[in-house]
């Protein structure tokens, strides 16, 4: 049922589990569906290279053009 669930959504919710690493998070991915993470080690900590600090400045590793889109879709959100 779960899987059904991410296969038809956009977005979904990953709510703190018992670990850092919850294996939602990656069937999340695997179906196409963007995981929403809300607990700051399960997403600055775990994934720093990808996901930095300090979110008012791009990430040096991704293309002006991306973070551009990722802004206009922060504020649709």
């Amino acid at each position: 049922h779960v899987t059904k669930v991410f296969l038809t959504s956009h977005f979904c919710m990953q709510p703190p589990g018992d670990s850092p690493t919850r294996r939602s998070e990656f069937d999340s991915l695997v179906a196409g569906c963007i995981p929403v993470l809300f607990h700051p080690s399960t997403a600055y900590l775990q994934y720093p290279k990808h996901l930095p600090r300090n979110t008012t400045s791009p990430p040096q590793n991704r293309p002006r053009g991306a973070w551009r889109r990722y802004r206009t879709l922060q504020r649709h959100l």
